[in-house]
């Protein structure tokens, strides 16, 4: 059996998504690959969604599964794959916009070597298509889940091979390996579920790995508004978790750590902990179960846990939020908070002060946009490292360019400079990126590459 002539089938989540679903759908039925069928759970929508779907059933890549009641997520896709007929299966959220190559790409890294059980997609930011959304994940010692890269730009993205889970938006799994796990367990609502499978994966000695060209655009949030305290369902989803799937010898520790876990909670959310740890001594009779259902996968996922405590992932700048008005663009920029908001694109923290001085940290690397109307000889920056001594680079380019019009690397100290250097463009519109080769670490995580407080082209 050739790879092409495996079945898929794609089971995709909808939720009163009337707005987004048509394009999600689209999408799917626009793929390369050519033997899947795409399965609709309608999870309860009282909007315009079943309207939208029977439309979509004369293509006949489609069938429809109707839930009266919202199911969640994980009850949602255990009632799509009672439907799959697939040797393989991938799962779609409405809020999905799959690459026309996805699916193709996907299967052909699942089926490249047989110890791999799912492969990953990559996800970006529907919004901000350069940013990815991430590209599999993990859990820390404490249990909480991140997506790699997340907020990270593509550009300058280092993807692992190996990974605890895949999203489950663009996961794509093999049917007789998920028959093996189990269905997904259907007490948390949302969030975890992705989590859950990649380590029961792992388990049962199978590998997780990225697909690199296998890219889903995701609409960050459409589906969280249907679902009320999403803080405290990830909490409880958290801790049912760990009770579940944890080896024994590290629960001791964990608990200890949960008292001062629960301490960072303050104000309204005070008292998210006690509810979260509450619903799960209510339900701690069923994830004994499934502890119990998992001790004969002899597989380790240990090795893949990010070896840190309390809160993660670390904070990032968020580059999502950055959506450059190209046409405010100027040949100066004053770090201020406010009015450098235009041409900022990716890889800066929010503004801070150093007595009089406004200024931004950046990520390993940022870039700026600039407008440049005549033609400029000299490049300016006001700037101080996170370190004693930091190289840096800066790359010129043509906005909507790879190749750089300038390079210039230089050494950067931790007291405020102004730096000036020769360059030699035309007018145009540009971009600017900044690359600390040393980054900084702080406590809280964050990763500091320079301080920029101004850069002008003159």
């Amino acid at each position: 059996m050739t790879i092409e002539s495996k079945l898929v089938s794609v089971i995709v989540l909808n939720l009163n998504g009337e707005k987004i679903l048509p394009r999600c759908l689209d999408h799917l039925l626009n793929q390369t690959y050519p033997n899947f069928e795409i399965i609709i759970v309608d999870n309860g929508s009282t909007d315009g969604s079943v309207a939208i779907l029977e439309e979509y059933l004369a293509t006949g890549k489609l069938s429809v599964v109707r839930s009266k009641k919202n199911l969640g997520v994980p009850g949602g896709r255990n009632l799509g794959l009672l439907h799959a007929r697939g040797q393989l299966v991938a799962f779609m959220d409405n809020d999905g916009c799959a690459n026309r190559r996805w699916l193709e790409e996907a299967v052909r890294t699942l089926e490249s070597d047989e110890t791999i059980g799912g492969a990953a997609s990559v996800v970006f930011f529907a919004m901000k298509k350069i940013i990815l959304n991430g590209a599999g994940g993990t859990v820390n010692y404490q249990g909480y889940g991140a997506d790699f890269l997340y907020n990270a730009p593509y550009e300058f993205a280092r993807m692992s091979d190996d990974v605890l889970y895949s999203m489950a938006i663009g996961m794509v799994i093999r049917k007789d390996v998920l028959d093996r796990c189990g269905p997904l367990d259907p007490l948390p609502i949302k969030w975890y579920e992705d989590t859950e499978l990649g380590i029961r994966l792992w388990k049962l000695g199978f590998r997780v790995v990225v697909s690199p060209n296998a890219w889903v655009d995701h609409h960050v949030g459409y589906s969280d508004q249907f679902l009320p305290d999403k803080i405290y369902l990830c909490e409880k989803a958290r801790i049912r978790t760990v009770l579940k799937y944890y080896p024994l010898r590290r629960l001791p520790s964990w608990l200890l750590r949960e008292i001062p876990n629960a301490r960072r909670y303050t104000g309204e959310r005070r008292g998210i902990p006690a509810r979260a740890w509450l619903w799960n001594l209510v339900h701690l009779g069923s994830a004994l179960r499934w502890r119990l259902h998992c001790r004969s996968m002899k597989g380790s996922f240990w090795h893949l846990v990010h070896p840190s405590w309390g809160t993660f992932p670390p904070p990032t700048p968020n580059n999502k939020a950055f959506q450059p008005e190209l046409w405010q663009a100027s040949s100066r920029l004053v770090l201020d908070g406010c009015t450098d908001l235009p041409q900022l694109n990716f890889g800066w923290y929010d503004a801070e002060r150093d007595q009089s001085m406004t200024y931004r940290w950046t990520d390993a690397q940022a870039s700026a946009f600039f407008r440049v109307t005549s033609s400029v000889r000299s490049l300016a920056l006001v700037l101080r490292g996170s370190s004693a001594v930091q190289r840096v680079r800066l790359i010129l380019r043509r906005a909507g360019e790879l190749v750089p019009e300038s390079e210039i690397s230089f050494t950067s100290t931790s007291t405020w400079e102004a730096q000036e250097w020769s360059v030699n463009v035309g007018d145009g519109l540009y971009e600017l990126i900044l690359a600390a080769q040393q980054v900084h670490v702080e406590r809280s995580g964050r990763r500091l590459g320079v301080a920029v407080a101004a850069i002008e082209f003159q």
